[in-house]
């Protein structure tokens, strides 16, 4: 069911489509139908048609309009006056008009109803946000919107560019159905951060930085799982190394603690449990095993392969070249 919500001073009425006529309207808020419009979020008037009904191609289905208009007088009979006077000798009454003064009270205009809102003011400071103050932002129904508080804040902070609003998670806050009307900005539980357009543009640099850094070390992973099956069949392996040994080289400050040990666990020897020094390959699972010396001395005592267990020998062992100054590399990084 489409509805639309309207409200005027204190009082809120959720109405159908087909209630969306002025006559009704004027009715319930108790305001000439004549002098009758809406205003929407962003305080555009909306005004009814000839027929006196409001266009749904104006309205947004579920959103909140203020009511506005001249207010609806009710006049009251002086209880020393009648409304019908007959005088003497005629048979016809009269309609007399109720006193001026004394007759109707005088209404006393409310104001609209105002909340306010702390939102926490940061910085950008070497790539992270950092709070520098808070700024208690006074609003009302018909601002509570994102432009509405965006425009009040930046009067607020008396800043010459426009400030962005922002959740808990340093997250655009963008205007939309779920974030206008006055439910949504009055709950304090609800944490509201902003910072000013050009520190914003700054921290979104800084997050477009890292994931391309992220995206630069699963490629050096990449390359990892390419050397290995390359080893495999021993072609190849030069040119891949020569190119892991750039990218490692070139990405190594950016390495984090979880990289670093899939590196490690991918260059650990299967005895010593060290970096692989002077690798060898085993021919029954085409696979880096470990050192050579360390792989020599295992198979004095055993013969099955350390990866596959299957049945080897020295024979089945090749010793890999050419992996020195990438295993170097490893080193400096795990």
């Amino acid at each position: 069911m489409d509805t639309y919500v309207l409200y005027h001073r204190n009082k809120r009425v959720t109405l159908k489509e087909d209630d969306m006529r002025a006559e009704k309207i004027s009715r319930i808020f108790q305001v000439t139908c004549d002098s009758l419009y809406l205003t929407d979020d962003s305080n555009v008037a909306i005004f009814p048609n000839a027929e006196g009904s409001f266009s749904t191609i104006d309205l947004t289905l579920r959103a909140h309009y203020e009511v506005h208009g001249d207010s609806v007088e009710t006049p009251q009979n002086s209880p020393s006056t009648s409304a019908f006077t007959s005088s003497p000798g005629q048979r016809h009454f009269s309609f007399a008009r109720p006193g001026t003064s004394g007759s109707i009270f005088p209404t006393t205009p409310r104001a609209n109803r105002t909340w306010t809102r702390a939102i926490n003011v940061a910085e950008v400071v070497d790539g992270k946000p950092v709070p520098k103050s808070v700024v208690v932002v006074k609003f009302s129904e018909a601002e509570a919107n994102v432009p509405g508080i965006v425009a009040k804040l930046q009067a607020d902070l008396r800043a010459s560019e426009s400030p962005v609003l922002l959740d808990s998670n340093w997250n655009e806050i963008m205007d939309s159905e779920g974030t206008r009307g006055s439910q949504y900005w009055r709950q304090n539980s609800r944490k509201i951060n902003a910072m000013l357009i050009s520190h914003f543009s700054r921290l979104q640099h800084r997050r477009k930085r890292m994931r391309e850094e992220d995206s630069g070390l699963q490629d050096i992973l990449e390359k990892i799982e390419e050397v290995l099956e390359a080893s495999q069949g021993l072609e190849s392996v030069s040119f891949r190394l020569r190119e892991l040994t750039t990218l490692t080289t070139r990405e190594r400050s950016q390495i984090n603690m979880q990289q670093a040990s899939q590196l490690k666990e991918a260059f650990t020897c299967l005895v010593c449990r060290e970096i692989i020094n002077e690798p060898v390959l085993s021919q029954c699972c085409r696979s880096i095993v470990g050192c050579r010396v360390c792989i020599e001395e295992w198979a004095l005592t055993s013969n099955q392969c350390l990866k596959c267990r299957s049945e080897c020998s020295l024979l089945n062992i090749i010793r890999v070249a050419g992996l020195s100054t990438v295993l170097d590399v490893v080193k400096e990084l795990v």
